[in-house]
């Protein structure tokens, strides 16, 4: 019994190790550089500060596509508008109203046979019509349930996600308020350190970004360097390598930021970045050298007769 439980425990450690997740994103481009937040020299002083705002959406701009092919105008036009009413009719019991659904027409294109016998007719012999549908989804939770009605009424393909926040302008407030109140501190550290900003001239860069979730969503791989045979019998292996693509959310490196506001969001949420770069220049004073301080000064006038005549200030 020992015997079996000790090969048992060998056979899930060897394949414990033969899964490897590589979670290293592929073509990562981060947007922030890691470094010091204050760097003071003999004669300038740079002082980094940022936070980040990580936002619940307020809602959601989901749009699907879908395509009405019929032999005459006017039995595609009934066909769309049935389906379209049908559609609004299905989704009320969801919680979505007709003013929530917006319908875009993208095209009304006529079909012509292809055929070499027939290459001489104008008349169509069908007409194909593809609209896009977009719903305004309050909460995430209800693109599942608008999947599946979308589907009922063979409404297969969906276009975009967007999500939306409309109080930007607070989420901005907040950042400013809190980015300042972190360079005064780092330029109140300063001062504790002996770096006195006085006589000197001031230069600052603000900068602000906005990152929405399918900015954040970057392909990794999942890899399975071997697959062993777990029939004890067997002393072998086979290697493979097994590949499989996964979409993950990446947030924003969250060490990149002084403050986090809400680091505790769980799901995919809208990023904004602050920022302030202070520096500020001492002036470079001249000192003169031994040889200039003693360098004898000799002052000359010009008299009546046109001659140069050294002045003398001795008594």
């Amino acid at each position: 019994m020992k015997l079996i439980i000790s090969l048992l425990l060998m056979l899930i450690i060897q394949h414990g190790g033969a899964q490897i997740i590589n979670n290293e994103f592929n073509n990562r481009n981060t947007e922030y550089q890691n470094g010091c937040g204050i760097v003071g020299t003999d004669y300038s002083l740079k002082i980094k500060a940022s936070s980040l705002y990580r936002a619940k959406p307020e809602g959601y701009h989901i749009t699907y596509t879908t395509t009405f092919i019929e032999k005459t105008a006017e039995s595609v036009e009934a066909k769309m508008n049935l389906k379209i009413d049908s559609l609004i009719e299905s989704v009320s019991s969801i919680g979505l109203e007709a003013k929530d659904v917006v319908v875009d027409l993208i095209s009304y294109d006529p079909i012509f046979a292809t055929g070499i016998e027939n290459s001489s007719t104008r008349i169509p012999i069908g007409f194909k019509v593809t609209e896009n549908i977009s719903f305004d989804v309050k909460n995430f939770e209800m693109l599942r349930l608008l999947t599946i009605k979308c589907t009922e009424l063979e409404i297969y393909d969906i276009l975009n996600v967007q999500p939306y926040i409309s109080n930007m302008d607070e989420i901005y407030a907040q950042l400013s308020s809190k980015t300042l109140d972190i360079l005064e501190f780092k330029k109140s550290t300063s001062e504790r350190l002996g770096w006195k900003t006085e006589g000197g001239k001031m230069n600052f860069q603000k900068c602000h970004n906005v990152y929405y979730p399918s900015d954040s969503y970057l392909k990794s791989v999942l890899r399975n360097s071997s697959l062993y045979m777990h029939d004890i019998s067997q002393n072998s292996e086979i290697n493979i390598v097994r590949n499989v693509q996964v979409n993950s959310f990446s947030s924003i490196d969250l060490k990149n930021a002084d403050f986090i506001f809400h680091p505790d969001e769980l799901g995919p949420v809208i990023q904004f970045h602050y920022q302030i770069i202070y520096n500020y220049n001492k002036p470079i004073e001249k000192e003169e050298s031994i040889e200039e301080k003693n360098k004898e000064k000799l002052f000359y006038i010009l008299d009546k007769e046109g001659e140069l005549k050294k002045l003398s200030f001795d008594d």
